[in-house]
Protein backbone atom coordinates (compact mmCIF):
# COMPACT_ATOMS: atom_id res chain seq x y z
CA UNK A 1 0.00 0.00 0.00
CA UNK A 2 1.10 3.58 -0.62
CA UNK A 3 -0.43 6.98 0.07
CA UNK A 4 0.86 10.47 -0.66
CA UNK A 5 0.93 13.21 1.94
CA UNK A 6 -1.58 15.33 0.02
CA UNK A 7 -4.16 12.54 0.06
CA UNK A 8 -3.40 11.68 3.69
CA UNK A 9 -4.09 15.28 4.77
CA UNK A 10 -7.35 15.54 2.79
CA UNK A 11 -10.33 15.47 5.14
CA UNK A 12 -12.87 15.09 2.33
CA UNK A 13 -11.86 11.57 1.21
CA UNK A 14 -14.75 9.07 1.70
CA UNK A 15 -13.57 6.25 3.95
CA UNK A 16 -14.96 2.93 5.06
CA UNK A 17 -16.20 2.60 8.66
CA UNK A 18 -13.27 2.10 11.01
CA UNK A 19 -10.76 3.96 8.85
CA UNK A 20 -9.74 7.34 10.26
CA UNK A 21 -7.41 8.36 7.41
CA UNK A 22 -6.69 7.28 3.80
CA UNK A 23 -3.60 5.43 5.07
CA UNK A 24 -5.81 3.38 7.41
CA UNK A 25 -8.12 2.66 4.47
CA UNK A 26 -5.25 1.46 2.27
CA UNK A 27 -3.95 -0.73 5.07
CA UNK A 28 -7.42 -2.29 5.42
CA UNK A 29 -7.57 -2.86 1.66
CA UNK A 30 -4.11 -4.48 1.70
CA UNK A 31 -5.24 -6.77 4.53
CA UNK A 32 -8.33 -7.78 2.56
CA UNK A 33 -6.20 -8.46 -0.53
CA UNK A 34 -3.93 -10.68 1.54
CA UNK A 35 -6.92 -12.61 2.87
CA UNK A 36 -8.32 -13.04 -0.65
CA UNK A 37 -4.93 -14.33 -1.82
CA UNK A 38 -4.83 -16.80 1.07
CA UNK A 39 -8.33 -18.03 0.26
CA UNK A 40 -7.60 -18.46 -3.45
CA UNK A 41 -4.31 -20.23 -2.69
CA UNK A 42 -6.11 -22.61 -0.32
CA UNK A 43 -8.44 -23.52 -3.19
CA UNK A 44 -6.19 -23.71 -6.23
CA UNK A 45 -2.62 -23.00 -5.07
CA UNK A 46 0.08 -24.12 -7.52
CA UNK A 47 2.20 -26.09 -5.02
CA UNK A 48 5.65 -24.95 -6.09
CA UNK A 49 8.85 -25.40 -4.13
CA UNK A 50 11.46 -22.67 -3.81
CA UNK A 51 13.67 -24.35 -6.42
CA UNK A 52 10.92 -24.51 -9.07
CA UNK A 53 9.41 -21.07 -8.50
CA UNK A 54 10.56 -18.32 -10.83
CA UNK A 55 9.99 -15.76 -8.06
CA UNK A 56 12.15 -17.64 -5.58
CA UNK A 57 9.22 -18.11 -3.20
CA UNK A 58 7.46 -21.37 -2.48
CA UNK A 59 3.73 -21.48 -3.19
CA UNK A 60 1.13 -23.24 -1.09
CA UNK A 61 -0.50 -26.31 -2.57
CA UNK A 62 -4.26 -25.75 -2.61
CA UNK A 63 -6.97 -28.32 -2.06
CA UNK A 64 -7.28 -28.87 -5.82
CA UNK A 65 -3.75 -30.30 -5.74
CA UNK A 66 -4.05 -32.11 -2.42
CA UNK A 67 -7.29 -34.02 -3.00
CA UNK A 68 -6.24 -36.62 -5.55
CA UNK A 69 -8.21 -39.78 -4.73
CA UNK A 70 -11.66 -38.24 -5.21
CA UNK A 71 -10.62 -35.54 -7.68
CA UNK A 72 -12.73 -35.27 -10.83
CA UNK A 73 -12.84 -32.70 -13.59
CA UNK A 74 -14.41 -32.14 -17.00
CA UNK A 75 -15.28 -35.07 -19.22
CA UNK A 76 -13.88 -37.53 -16.68
CA UNK A 77 -17.05 -37.01 -14.63
CA UNK A 78 -20.04 -39.23 -15.34
CA UNK A 79 -22.89 -37.16 -16.85
CA UNK A 80 -20.83 -33.97 -16.60
CA UNK A 81 -23.04 -32.32 -19.27
CA UNK A 82 -26.29 -33.27 -17.55
CA UNK A 83 -25.31 -33.20 -13.93
CA UNK A 84 -28.06 -34.06 -11.43
CA UNK A 85 -28.49 -33.93 -7.66
CA UNK A 86 -27.74 -37.65 -7.36
CA UNK A 87 -24.44 -37.09 -9.21
CA UNK A 88 -23.59 -34.25 -6.83
CA UNK A 89 -24.13 -36.52 -3.84
CA UNK A 90 -22.27 -39.43 -5.45
CA UNK A 91 -19.14 -37.44 -6.28
CA UNK A 92 -18.86 -35.24 -3.20
CA UNK A 93 -20.27 -37.41 -0.41
CA UNK A 94 -20.45 -41.10 -1.37
CA UNK A 95 -16.90 -41.37 -2.69
CA UNK A 96 -15.18 -40.02 0.46
CA UNK A 97 -17.55 -42.01 2.67
CA UNK A 98 -16.44 -45.22 0.97
CA UNK A 99 -12.89 -44.33 2.03
CA UNK A 100 -13.90 -43.81 5.65
CA UNK A 101 -14.46 -40.07 5.52
CA UNK A 102 -17.41 -38.22 7.01
CA UNK A 103 -17.77 -35.06 4.91
CA UNK A 104 -19.87 -32.49 6.75
CA UNK A 105 -19.17 -29.37 4.66
CA UNK A 106 -19.58 -28.76 0.92
CA UNK A 107 -18.09 -25.55 -0.49
CA UNK A 108 -19.57 -24.44 -3.81
CA UNK A 109 -19.00 -21.70 -6.40
CA UNK A 110 -21.81 -19.15 -6.59
CA UNK A 111 -23.46 -20.55 -9.71
CA UNK A 112 -24.08 -23.90 -8.01
CA UNK A 113 -26.93 -22.04 -6.35
CA UNK A 114 -28.57 -22.03 -9.82
CA UNK A 115 -28.14 -25.80 -9.96
CA UNK A 116 -30.01 -26.35 -6.70
CA UNK A 117 -32.87 -24.23 -8.03
CA UNK A 118 -32.87 -26.21 -11.31
CA UNK A 119 -33.06 -29.46 -9.36
CA UNK A 120 -35.98 -28.06 -7.30
CA UNK A 121 -33.95 -28.33 -4.11
CA UNK A 122 -34.23 -24.83 -2.62
CA UNK A 123 -31.63 -24.26 0.06
CA UNK A 124 -32.49 -23.25 3.60
CA UNK A 125 -30.46 -20.38 5.02
CA UNK A 126 -28.93 -20.89 8.44
CA UNK A 127 -27.18 -17.84 9.91
CA UNK A 128 -24.19 -18.79 12.02
CA UNK A 129 -23.39 -15.36 13.43
CA UNK A 130 -20.82 -12.74 12.45
CA UNK A 131 -17.17 -13.00 11.52
CA UNK A 132 -14.45 -10.87 13.14
CA UNK A 133 -15.24 -8.04 10.71
CA UNK A 134 -18.91 -7.97 11.68
CA UNK A 135 -20.16 -9.55 8.46
CA UNK A 136 -22.80 -12.29 8.64
CA UNK A 137 -21.62 -15.85 8.08
CA UNK A 138 -24.13 -17.71 5.91
CA UNK A 139 -24.60 -21.45 6.02
CA UNK A 140 -27.06 -23.32 3.81
CA UNK A 141 -28.73 -26.69 4.13
CA UNK A 142 -30.22 -28.93 1.44
CA UNK A 143 -32.78 -31.55 2.54
CA UNK A 144 -31.35 -34.28 0.29
CA UNK A 145 -27.85 -33.90 1.80
CA UNK A 146 -28.92 -34.49 5.39
CA UNK A 147 -26.79 -32.72 8.01
CA UNK A 148 -24.12 -31.59 5.53
CA UNK A 149 -23.60 -27.81 5.50
CA UNK A 150 -23.24 -25.85 2.26
CA UNK A 151 -20.99 -22.79 2.04
CA UNK A 152 -20.97 -20.48 -0.97
CA UNK A 153 -17.50 -19.25 -2.00
CA UNK A 154 -17.66 -16.45 -4.57
CA UNK A 155 -13.93 -16.70 -5.36
CA UNK A 156 -14.19 -20.27 -6.65
CA UNK A 157 -14.21 -20.80 -10.44
CA UNK A 158 -17.63 -21.55 -11.97
CA UNK A 159 -19.17 -24.91 -11.07
CA UNK A 160 -16.35 -25.88 -8.75
CA UNK A 161 -17.32 -27.70 -5.56
CA UNK A 162 -15.48 -29.65 -2.90
CA UNK A 163 -16.46 -31.53 0.23
CA UNK A 164 -14.48 -31.67 3.44
CA UNK A 165 -14.41 -33.78 6.54
CA UNK A 166 -13.88 -30.55 8.44
CA UNK A 167 -12.16 -31.93 11.54
CA UNK A 168 -9.37 -33.18 9.26
CA UNK A 169 -8.64 -29.82 7.56
CA UNK A 170 -6.86 -26.87 9.15
CA UNK A 171 -4.69 -23.83 8.56
CA UNK A 172 -1.02 -23.96 9.47
CA UNK A 173 0.45 -20.52 10.20
CA UNK A 174 4.06 -20.21 9.05
CA UNK A 175 4.27 -16.44 9.59
CA UNK A 176 1.41 -14.49 11.19
CA UNK A 177 0.17 -11.51 9.19
CA UNK A 178 2.17 -8.38 10.00
CA UNK A 179 2.04 -4.80 8.75
CA UNK A 180 5.56 -3.97 7.64
CA UNK A 181 6.12 -0.23 6.91
CA UNK A 182 8.64 0.55 4.19
CA UNK A 183 11.14 3.39 4.16
CA UNK A 184 9.47 6.74 3.62
CA UNK A 185 10.29 8.30 0.24
CA UNK A 186 9.53 11.98 -0.22
CA UNK A 187 5.95 12.75 0.74
CA UNK A 188 4.75 9.14 0.47
CA UNK A 189 4.05 6.56 3.19
CA UNK A 190 4.34 2.94 2.06
CA UNK A 191 4.12 -0.52 3.55
CA UNK A 192 3.30 -4.15 2.86
CA UNK A 193 1.35 -6.96 4.48
CA UNK A 194 3.47 -10.06 5.00
CA UNK A 195 2.24 -13.46 6.12
CA UNK A 196 2.49 -17.15 5.20
CA UNK A 197 -0.14 -19.84 5.59
CA UNK A 198 -0.49 -23.45 4.49
CA UNK A 199 -3.64 -25.54 4.22
CA UNK A 200 -3.39 -29.04 5.69
CA UNK A 201 -5.71 -31.99 5.00
CA UNK A 202 -5.43 -35.31 6.82
CA UNK A 203 -6.13 -38.41 4.70
CA UNK A 204 -7.01 -36.70 1.43
CA UNK A 205 -9.31 -39.62 0.47
CA UNK A 206 -11.78 -38.37 3.11
CA UNK A 207 -12.55 -35.30 0.97
CA UNK A 208 -13.58 -34.72 -2.66
CA UNK A 209 -13.20 -32.15 -5.45
CA UNK A 210 -15.28 -31.62 -8.62
CA UNK A 211 -14.97 -29.00 -11.35
CA UNK A 212 -15.62 -28.65 -15.08
CA UNK A 213 -19.36 -29.30 -14.82
CA UNK A 214 -21.31 -27.83 -17.75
Amino acid sequence: YSVGGGVQSNTAVPLQPGAATPLDQYRMDATQNWMDDAEMSAYIGKAESVSSSSSGRQKMGGLRNLLTTNFQTGSGITDYTGYKAVDFQRDLLTRPRKSGGQPDVVVVASNWMDAFATWSFPLQLITQGDDIFGRPIKQWAAPFLGDVSIWEASLLPDYTAFSLTSREVRWRVKRPLVDEPLAKTGDVQKGQMIGELAIEADNEAHHAWVDGIT
